[in-house]
């Protein structure tokens, strides 16, 4: 009489047929990933944009948005970091009214107040790029002006680890009103992305 279970060959087809499968889903589930991630980073951007122009139109005081560097690691901006990064937003961005106290239309030191929007980005290999800022009060920085005052125009381009062909932008207005932006190589109706 024979006892039921599996014998030794049957358990190592088994296994293997399991191993081919597993290693076939896995590209697939590291896209699905990298895509949830830009995708959060998109819309991290979105959200800080509508944020400072909705905050900017309730005040009545103009808000910037641009990127930040947590120099000391402590996973927030200090006083000491309230200031612009320049072109590089890899490292997350805040949106903080501006008090424009010299009224040069230049972003100074100490003229940015506490941040009402912070996103510190930790994902390496992920970067966010301004580019085309006109009407800017700093380099790489957004101004979002309160009354339909003209504000500054620009994009803001996240890559991730799969280069400019996988990449996204968040172009906005002067007006302040953002939209999203395919790249070319994933959509005919997209814009040609670039990546640093």
């Amino acid at each position: 009489m024979r006892t039921p279970g599996f014998t030794l060959i049957e358990l190592m087809v088994t296994l293997t047929v399991l191993g081919i499968l597993v290693s076939l889903g896995m590209p697939a589930m590291a896209d699905i990933l990298r895509n949830n991630r830009r995708s959060e980073l998109v819309n991290e951007l979105l959200a800080s944009l509508m944020l400072a122009r909705a905050d900017a139109a309730r005040s009545g005081q103009p808000v910037v948005v641009c990127g930040v560097s947590d120099a000391n690691a402590n996973g927030a901006i200090d006083v000491a970091e309230r200031s612009c990064t320049g072109l590089d937003w890899r490292t997350g961005w805040m949106a903080a009214p501006w008090n424009d106290a010299d009224a040069d239309g230049a972003l100074d030191n100490g003229e940015l107040l506490a941040p009402s929007r912070v996103f510190l980005n930790d994902d390496e290999g992920y970067t966010v790029t301004a580019s085309g800022f006109a009407g800017s009060p700093a380099t790489g920085a957004a101004a979002l002006m309160p009354f339909n005052r003209e504000g500054t125009s620009g994009r803001l381009t996240v890559c991730d680890p799969r280069g400019a062909a996988r990449s996204r932008a968040v172009d906005f207005s002067s007006s302040g009103r953002p939209s999203i932006a395919v790249n070319d190589s994933e959509d005919s109706a997209g814009v040609a992305l670039t990546c640093p």
